[in-house]
């Protein structure tokens, strides 16, 4: 079977930016979903906690640990791991560098699986043919704040959806995939806050590689935490516009200033539509509609902005913006 021995591989960095009550919910329910999955297919499941000791004290993951996982009940081993100064894509690929697991999994820090999450990811490999599985993540709407990014943001809601389908794309933060097949195409290394995923979509994709859905794997994603992170999570995506447009060689006018023009107008025109749609599934009323819309704007604005200040002087952003 294919899934004898997992690495469930959780990067401690997101977890920075979230209420430490997320990641102990996280790991609750990593607890509960992995016992029951072991006991029924005889499988072991190996917990890494990846970290960069020059952002985390490892006191706390160690503490949310100790208060969420019963170690002589998890079904395998709770590891630690320190990456050394590495972030998000190249923390996870340090940590799969260091398992020799056949399958692994990736679980951020910040978001709080489903119930049958763990089992909807895995059972697609029953069938060696499937070397890659994507779960889906929804915004997590508590406030105003996450009702409004719920309508514009790249999260969609929460709907039904097939048991397994084949997409081009999937979230780093709900995947399972073969070792083997992510030593072949590995996040690539890039000076982008975020994308790595999608170029590896892209390679795996021109290889002939299926991903694959699995329809009931579903997690939470918190909204953007205050006006901060907003205006970061905004400047980081204009940053990453430039980056892939010139990495992508796609050509001087979609990096250029007239491309971030068309970018802007795009996302403007589609926003109406698109807060209508989510809006029919989130009933969030009128009024929360236009919150959706507004803050798409607003969100749109910053992007553009920062594309403009990424074409002239790119150094600026990556100097001042962490997301």
């Amino acid at each position: 079977m294919s899934y004898r021995n997992v690495a469930i591989i959780v990067e401690w960095e997101n977890a920075l930016l979230a209420e430490l009550e997320r990641p102990k919910e996280m790991l609750r329910r990593l607890q509960g979903q992995a016992i029951a999955f072991a006991q029924r297919e005889g499988c072991r499941f190996h917990l890494v906690i990846a970290y960069n000791p020059h952002d985390v004290d490892i006191a706390v993951p160690q503490g949310a640990v100790d208060d969420c996982i019963d170690e002589e009940s998890w079904p395998g081993t709770v590891t630690f791991m320190d990456a050394g100064d590495r972030h998000y894509y190249a923390l996870k690929t340090h940590a799969v560098a260091q398992r020799d697991e056949d399958l692994i999994v990736f679980v951020d820090s910040d978001v709080v699986p489903e119930e049958g999450w763990l089992e909807a990811l895995l059972t697609p490999f029953q069938d060696p043919e499937v070397q890659i599985v994507g779960g889906n993540t929804y915004l997590d709407t508590p406030d105003t704040t996450g009702k409004a990014f719920a309508l514009f943001w790249f999260f969609k809601p929460k709907r039904s959806l097939p048991q397994l389908s084949t997409r081009r794309s999937f979230f780093a933060n709900n995947l399972a995939i073969r070792k083997a097949t992510f030593e072949a195409h590995p996040f690539p290394e890039a000076q982008a806050y975020r994308g790595q995923c999608n170029e590896m979509a892209r390679a795996l994709i021109k290889d002939g590689i299926a991903i694959h859905s699995a329809g009931a794997a579903w997690m939470s994603h918190p909204a953007p935490n205050g006006v901060s992170h907003i205006l970061n999570r905004a400047a980081a995506k204009g940053f990453d516009n430039v980056y892939w447009n010139r990495q992508r060689k796609a050509g001087w006018l979609k990096a250029s200033p007239i491309g971030a023009v068309f970018r802007l107008l795009r996302t403007v025109l589609q926003l109406p539509s698109r807060v209508v749609s989510r809006n029919r599934d989130l009933h969030f009323g009128l009024i929360g509609g236009a919150l959706g819309a507004l803050g798409g704007i607003g969100y749109a604005l910053i992007v553009f902005l920062s594309e403009l200040v990424s074409w002239i002087a790119p150094r600026f952003v990556k100097r001042h913006v962490s997301v």
